[in-house]
Formats: C-alpha cells, sequence, structure tokens
C-alpha cells in the first residue's frame, strides 16, 4: 500500500510540477531572486522550481495520503522534481535578446519588462555534432557538452512587456523615445517572426508610439506588423510577441 501511495506520488508531482515549472512561473520569480541576491540564475531557477514542487507535492501528499506525514513526504518529492525541472540547459537566442533588452529598459530609469517564455525539450547538437545556432547553452561552465541526440531543457521567447508612464509618454521623453526604437530593433531581429502591441489610451499617443517603434524596424526585410489598441489611462504598455499569437478584440 505504501509503495503504491509513493509511486502514485511520485508521477502526480512529476506531472504537476512540469506544468508549473514549465512555464513562466519559474524564470519570472527566479529573476527576481537572482537580482536581489546576487546568486547565479541557474541556481535561483533551480531553486524557485524545488520551492514549487515542494509547495504542489505537499498538497498532493495531503490529497492522498490525508496526513501529515503523507504531506512531508510529498513536499520531499516534489521539491526534488521541482529543481530537475527548473534548471535549464539552453536558452533560444530571442530569449536571450529579450533578457539584455529588458535589463537596458531597466537601467534607462523605465520599469524593468516582464519577458517570459516556455520550456522544451529536445536536442542541443545535431545529428552531425554541430551545435544548434539558434541556441544559447546556459549550463554550467563544467558541465559535460551536449551529445547529439541527447536531450536538454530548452527555453523559448513567448513575450516581453512593460508599461509606458504616462509622464513620459505626454512628454514624447528621450528616453521613452529611444526605448521604444530599441523595441523596433529587437522585434525586427527576431529568428522567429513576431508583431508589437501597442497599447494608449489616445490615437495620438498610439500614433507616437509606433512610429518610434517603427524608427528601429531600419530597411531590412522584416517588418513585424504593429497593432495600436484603445485602453483606459494609465494601462498604456508595449508588447513584442509571436505572430501567431491571436490579439483578444
Amino acid at each position: 500500500m505504501k509503495t503504491k501511495f509513493i509511486a502514485t506520488l511520485i508521477l502526480s508531482c512529476f506531472l504537476f510540477t512540469s506544468i508549473l515549472t514549465g512555464c513562466s512561473t519559474v524564470r519570472s520569480t527566479s529573476d527576481t531572486v537572482a537580482d536581489k541576491t546576487g546568486m547565479e540564475k541557474s541556481t535561483a531557477e533551480t531553486m524557485t522550481g524545488a520551492g514549487i514542487g515542494a509547495a504542489a507535492g505537499a498538497l498532493l501528499g495531503q490529497i492522498l495520503g490525508g496526513d501529515t506525514k503523507s504531506t512531508l513526504i510529498g513536499a520531499g518529492i516534489g521539491a526534488a522534481i521541482g529543481g530537475i525541472f527548473a534548471h535549464l540547459d539552453a536558452k533560444d537566442r530571442d530569449l536571450q535578446a529579450a533578457e539584455e533588452l529588458a535589463e537596458k529598459i531597466k537601467t534607462s530609469g523605465l520599469e524593468k519588462p516582464t519577458v517570459t517564455s516556455t520550456v522544451k525539450e529536445e536536442t542541443l547538437v545535431e545529428k552531425d555534432g554541430t551545435p544548434k545556432k539558434n541556441l544559447v547553452v546556459t549550463q554550467e561552465k563544467n558541465a559535460s557538452p551536449a551529445k547529439p541526440g541527447e536531450i536538454k531543457k530548452v527555453a523559448y521567447f513567448t513575450g516581453l512587456s512593460y508599461p509606458v508612464p504616462e509622464s513620459s509618454l505626454s512628454a514624447k521623453s528621450p528616453t521613452l523615445s529611444s526605448t521604444l526604437k530599441q523595441t523596433g530593433e529587437f522585434a525586427a531581429g527576431r529568428d522567429v517572426p513576431v508583431q508589437v502591441v501597442v497599447e494608449a489610451s489616445s490615437d495620438e499617443q498610439g500614433k507616437w508610439m509606433a512610429s518610434e517603434v517603427k524608427k528601429g524596424f531600419g530597411k531590412g526585410a522584416t517588418q513585424p506588423k504593429i497593432t495600436v489598441k484603445k485602453v483606459t489611462s494609465g494601462k498604456t504598455a508595449i508588447s513584442v510577441i509571436p505572430a501567431t499569437t491571436q490579439l483578444s478584440a
């Protein structure tokens, strides 16, 4: 009976924790931990994933076992599984670029953008031994190089967004103008096509922000689509998302 309980708990933790740590929650939370403590991001990711896994495991342990001992066992199993799922071996270049842009925007004085991603399992190396060009390896320096056919965890870019202060927008500040242009450069340089969503409280503001973003597109062939949406005052924002994402009305 005990063996069956443990097996069921492990499987449940594995499925539940994989869903939780596969979304942007771990990445955004671990980034905050790394920023405030100076901790390596890979360590922060593992700790954050372990924390989420422990919480999920404790909940499942209580549900399946119904007592304190089951809750503690579940927390331990969940923490172990969460830590494994949280550690990333690589990220795509679009995500790397998004994180770099987020840091630049933060240092400019504006609010740091939220960067989201999704985690997939795949190989980092082609069958002929050539590393995949669209990936940036994030594993520890002393880790063994990935081998052809070896499955690793890779994070892919799914979005970047940040609020636009009404004061900066009303003044059409040079800092905001530069940030919007950098956002355009980021959007135009992506491996996977993206679109830019401008949310503004007036048509004039929306047109100005869109025109500043377009300045970053350059004269290249890639011209991402820009959609301007009307929002209530105080909700002004910029988002860069995959071109395949369906926008709500």
